[in-house]
C-alpha cells in the first residue's frame, strides 16, 4: 500500500495547484482513474510506501492532519506554486517503516539468492532494479543513502555516468552487520 500525492494544476488557478493525498495499492492506476473525471492533467508527485493498509491509513490521516489548514475539498489540498519541491521534500523526510531491514525483506533476498538471481556476475544494480529485487521502495533506498545509513563505496556507488548503483553484496553485508548504536 502507498500514500500518494497527485497534483492537479490549471493556469487559471491563481491560488496554486491542488494536491490529492490518498492511499492505494497501485497509485499509478488510481491516478489514471482520477484522470477520467478531472478536467486538468494530473501528475504523480510521489508516494510513501507502507507495509499494509493499516499503516497506509495511519500515514494518510497524518498527512491530512498536517495540511488541514490547506484543505480545499475532500482529500484535495491547496499548495503553493512550488508544490513539487514541497511534497518531494516532505516525502524524503518522512520517517517510514524502512529504517531497518525487516525479516520479510531478508527472507525475500534469501529466496532470490536460492533461485540464483544473485549468482550473476553483476553485483551493482540501479536503484530501480534494487527496489524491484529487494522490496524496498525507491524512496526508502534514497533515504538510506541521503541519511548515510548505507555507506558510499560500501553499499552504494557512483557509476562513471553519475548514476547511483547499489551493491547487492554490500547490502547483504549491511544486513548481517550489528546495528549502529543509534539503531539499538
Amino acid at each position: 500500500m502507498y500514500v500518494y500525492f497527485v497534483q492537479a494544476w490549471s493556469e487559471t488557478w491563481s491560488d496554486g495547484p491542488r494536491i490529492k493525498i490518498g492511499k492505494a495499492g497501485n497509485p499509478e492506476k488510481r491516478m489514471l482513474d482520477l484522470q477520467v473525471g478531472c478536467p486538468v492533467k494530473l501528475e504523480m508527485l510521489g508516494t510513501i510506501q507502507c507495509r499494509d493498509s493499516k499503516e497506509a491509513t495511519k500515514t494518510e490521516r497524518a498527512m491530512h492532519k498536517r495540511f488541514k489548514s490547506r484543505r480545499a475539498i475532500g482529500e484535495w489540498f491547496l499548495f503553493s506554486h512550488d508544490a513539487k519541491s514541497e511534497v518531494r521534500g516532505l516525502i524524503a523526510n518522512h520517517q517510514g517503516p524502512f529504517t531497518k531491514p525487516q525479516p520479510s525483506d531478508i527472507a525475500r533476498l534469501e529466496q532470490l539468492r536460492k533461485t540464483g538471481v544473485f549468482n550473476l556476475s553483476i553485483d551493482r544494480v540501479t536503484i530501480e532494479k534494487f527496489a524491484e529485487l529487494s522490496g524496498y521502495s525507491q524512496h526508502a533506498i534514497r533515504t538510506k543513502i541521503s541519511r548515510d545509513v548505507w555507506k558510499k563505496d560500501q553499499v552504494w556507488f557512483h557509476a562513471p555516468d553519475s548514476r547511483v548503483l547499489i551493491s547487492i553484496r554490500g547490502y547483504e553485508a549491511w544486513v548481517e552487520s550489528p546495528p549502529a548504536p543509534e539503531e539499538k
